[in-house]
């Protein structure tokens, strides 16, 4: 779902597949498996947004990444 209001962008992914511990998987920086989650979280910091990652061990998973419009980035 991807929508655009009062000058943010938020994009949400989810599915209903076997899900995570989201704090255990974004602690292990060796964990190849999860590393895209660090990716996705610097890149929303590094243009002023904010990442939401939101699953548990058989309930699947949510990610919300939300962007300011403008899509400058930030220091």
């Amino acid at each position: 779902c991807l929508d655009v209001d009062g000058g943010r962008v938020t994009m949400s992914v989810s599915d209903e597949g076997r899900g995570f511990d989201p704090a255990a998987a974004l602690s292990r920086s060796q964990n190849r498996e999860h590393f895209g989650l660090h990716g996705i979280q610097e890149r929303a910091r590094a243009l002023g947004g904010d990442c939401e990652i939101v699953s548990a061990p058989g309930k699947g998973t949510r990610i919300l990444v939300e962007l300011p419009a403008n899509g400058r980035l930030h220091d």
